[in-house]
Parts: C-alpha cells; sequence; structure tokens
C-alpha cells in the first residue's frame, strides 16, 4: 500500500499476487499432440498430426527431433490392446514396429507454437509419437527429457455421392448416372421407375427440391408409384482418400417401346 496513484490518492491495501517465472530446463515442452482428418484445397482427406508447444520453435527443427512410428494391431508383449505409450520399448520400435513419414504443412511463420504435418498409414491403428530431448526453442529454451504420446490413426472418411442434381437424359445419347465415392468397394443401386399415372402422387407425395423430394409419410414411398429394381457397382480398389469414378447406365430401362421415363435413384 501507499502507492502514490498520478491523478488520485495513494493505494490503501497491499496487493500481492505469485507468478511462476520458467526455468529454461522445464519451461520448453510439447504440450499438446493430435491426429484427426483435414480437406485439402483440392477437397481430398488427409492425415495430420499437429503438434503444440509451450514457445515458438522452428519446424525445421521439430522434423529433426520428433519421429511417427505404426505400431502393431496389439502389444507383442502381452497380446492385447496399446493402453498407453509407457508399454512402447526401444526393441519394439526397432523390430516391430514402422516409420511414418511426415511432410510439413506449409504456413506463414516457420516458427510458431503450433506446426501441423501430413501423413499417410493405416487407419484405426495406433502410432507413437516420439520427441527426442535437445529440440530448442526459439527463445533458447531446450526440452530437456524425451517426451512421448500415444496417438490414433483416423480412418479416411467413407462417402458417396451422385453427381450433378438430377438431369434430363437425351433419348440418342448415353443414358449414365455419374458416380463419385472414396472408401468404399461396392456400390448398391436402388432403382424406382415411376408408372406414368403415378407422377401426380411423386408430386403431392414429396416435398423438397424436385432433384431430391423426400416422402411426406414413412408408409408411402417409391414402392408404391413406381417399379423397384436393386443394382450392384463393384469398384476398383484404390487408396481411401482418392476419389473413385463410376457411373449406372439407365439404358436397359428405357428401350423397348418405352423410352421414357422418371427415375429415384438412391446409392
Amino acid at each position: 500500500k501507499g502507492v502514490q496513484a498520478i491523478n488520485t490518492g495513494k493505494t490503501t491495501q497491499t496487493v500481492k499476487d505469485s507468478v511462476v517465472i520458467p526455468s529454461i530446463s522445464n519451461y520448453f515442452k510439447l504440450t499438446h499432440s493430435d491426429t484427426q482428418i483435414i480437406n485439402n484445397d483440392t477437397g481430398e482427406p488427409e492425415q495430420i498430426l499437429t503438434l503444440e508447444f509451450s514457445d515458438a520453435v522452428n519446424v525445421e527443427d521439430v522434423i529433426n527431433s520428433v519421429a511417427l512410428y505404426l505400431l502393431p494391431q496389439r502389444n507383442p508383449t502381452n497380446k492385447r490392446r496399446w493402453q498407453s505409450a509407457s508399454e512402447v520399448t526401444t526393441n519394439l520400435i526397432n523390430n516391430d514396429a514402422s516409420t511414418v513419414k511426415l511432410t510439413p504443412i506449409a504456413s506463414e511463420h516457420n516458427t510458431a507454437t503450433l506446426h501441423s504435418f501430413k501423413y499417410d498409414t493405416q487407419q484405426n491403428r495406433h502410432l507413437y509419437l516420439k520427441l527426442n530431448k535437445g529440440l530448442a526453442s526459439d527463445n533458447g529454451f531446450t526440452i530437456n527429457r524425451d517426451q512421448s504420446a500415444l496417438l490414433n490413426s483416423p480412418a479416411y472418411p467413407q462417402t458417396l455421392n451422385i453427381m450433378g442434381q438430377g438431369a434430363l437424359l437425351s433419348q440418342s445419347g448415353e443414358h449414365k448416372i455419374p458416380l463419385v465415392s472414396r472408401g468404399i468397394n461396392a456400390i448398391n443401386i436402388q432403382l424406382h421407375k415411376i408408372l406414368p399415372n403415378q407422377i401426380n402422387h411423386l408430386v403431392s407425395q414429396t416435398y423438397g427440391d424436385i432433384s431430391s423430394p423426400e416422402f411426406n409419410n414413412y408408409n408411402f414411398d417409391g414402392d408404391n408409384i413406381g417399379t423397384f429394381s436393386e443394382h450392384k457397382i463393384n469398384l476398383s480398389h484404390s487408396h481411401p482418400r482418392k476419389a473413385n469414378y463410376a457411373a449406372y447406365d439407365l439404358s436397359r430401362h428405357v428401350n423397348g417401346a418405352n423410352k421414357l421415363g422418371l427415375f429415384l435413384v438412391q446409392a
């Protein structure tokens, strides 16, 4: 108390507080690590590792000090699922784990507290993150002991989309419905060809955009106003993050005398 203010009187009470002064040997550390799936600029999903530090550090220094390993599905010692990073030994890393390549994601500043890296490995598996001691921050603080973490490798999303918002198909051209998918091996097509005398019910019993109608009543659907058929398209095996393109040909349903038709397509 007794501190003189510029425009008023002196303080009448003593104010106390405590401040932690960091040590050069224990202030700098890895505070958080995480894995997730994030779409890149082209819309393609990627596995991402994010590392957050207590002080700013250069990304090149991080790359030289960190390693990521794909662990066996179960701990070879007890045949159980992994529980913590403390179960991972140097011998296990050398004999049973595989190194996962990390690629830095460019950011505005090379020196920061948060760094992200792309990687690509098996889905739904455990990863072991190892940060070696000796990594120095931009302000001169040093990590004085090894740090590790047990992480999960997230699965790439499984997606399927009918490209476009409905279309008019010419009688003379192709009658194909384009499809794009990721992470699946086959597409099941459910097709309703609306009967000519039931088109009015399609209008009265649905709501929403005509390109993607929703039925008002769960007891009334495409089975009530059209003929149903189901078809399977097997896809070529590709990386789960890569787009897989296919098409379903409606030609078999518009041949002969009945070359016109209105279809509800679900995949």
